[in-house]
């Protein structure tokens, strides 16, 4: 009859052998099989078996907050600008500087994801016949939320992110500007 050899030690001459449809050699079989097989499995199906490289992408949540600051400047001598502002307090200390523009804002959906991904925004300023946009800072607030999947382990729930322009051809009438949304962490206690 054949037999399975179950344990042995050289040095004392030991051997123990069962049939191979004794129980003993059944669970060395099930022992050996959950040995290998289970964790070739776990490695398959999470599909970290010979990973040599990996990318995690998502898109965050980013809405206009409909804040902004504005600052035209019209000459090159010292408080030779006009501004304008969403916040009131910012607003009273412009005195004669203060120039309320047209403002008209629209987010865009582009893929159909729930996600925002343009912001439509334009502002119209109006100019006496004597002044000449030479430069324009522009401030933009935006609200930054990353799911919650993510493996950062600061909390990311509110972020601000400005947006500049600096420079204006003089005497043109439109002025349109592509820009990127950089953003800044804020760290949650």
């Amino acid at each position: 009859m054949a037999s399975v050899e179950l344990y042995s030690h050289p040095a004392l001459y030991t051997r123990y052998r069962a049939g191979f449809c004794s129980a003993a050699a059944l669970a060395l079989l099930l022992i050996t099989a959950l040995t290998y097989v289970p964790p070739l499995l776990v490695a398959y199906r999470s599909h970290g078996f010979w990973l040599k490289q990996s990318a995690y992408l998502e898109q965050p949540t980013v809405r206009f907050r409909y804040e902004a600051l504005f600052v035209a400047t019209i000459g090159s001598s010292p408080g030779s600008f006009l501004a304008w502002s969403t916040f009131p307090a910012f607003n009273r200390l412009q005195e004669d500087r203060l120039r309320v523009p047209l403002l008209s804002t629209r987010e865009e959906d582009k893929n159909q994801d729930g996600k925002m991904d343009q912001l439509h925004f334009k502002l119209e300023l109006p100019l006496q016949p004597t002044e000449h946009v030479v430069g324009v800072q522009l401030i933009l607030l935006f609200s930054y939320h990353k799911p919650p999947a993510h493996r950062e382990p600061r909390d990311t729930s509110e972020r601000s992110s400005n947006t500049e322009l600096h420079w204006v051809q003089p005497h043109r009438q439109k002025v349109v500007f592509l820009g990127r949304l950089g953003y800044s962490f804020r760290e949650s206690c």
